[in-house]
């Protein structure tokens, strides 16, 4: 069974009457490292949860998950200096080098992509017509 994670922009509501649309503008798998550190950071609500079926992303929120990236990010360039040093002497460290460099360049784009989940909570205050950006699990 597939699992995805679920980004939303929510539309603010013409009227309280008037029932909350959730826009999906992002979805990722959970073999993703996004779905990984939105997991192990915010929690998402999942979609089968009747009472809540939805998580508000705050700027709170997406900065735990930016530091937690970075934090990984910064050990992972540790790690590769570490390796570098010793390469010269054993060439068993070049598999591990070249492997650790995809890795790092993998958590730059997760960096990416989620600094544009970012930007999309910050504009909140900028445009009137968005109420929230939340998620979820499918």
């Amino acid at each position: 069974m597939s699992s995805y994670l679920s980004i939303y922009i929510v539309p603010k509501r013409k009227s309280e009457e008037e029932e909350k649309k959730h826009i999906i503008v992002a979805a990722f798998s959970r073999n993703s490292e996004i779905y990984q550190y939105f997991n192990e950071n915010i929690h998402p609500a999942y979609n089968g949860n009747k009472e809540h079926p939805y998580t508000i992303i705050t700027k709170d929120r997406i900065q735990d998950v930016i530091t937690d990236l970075s934090r990984d990010i910064s050990s992972s360039k540790d790690r590769l200096m570490e390796y570098e040093k010793y390469a010269k002497d054993n060439p068993d460290y070049i598999q591990e080098i070249i492997e650790l460099k995809q890795y790092i360049s993998g958590l730059q784009c997760t960096q990416g992509e989620v600094c544009f989940i970012e930007d999309m909570i910050d504009g909140i205050d900028f445009y009137e017509e968005i109420e929230e950006v939340c998620c979820n699990i499918d």
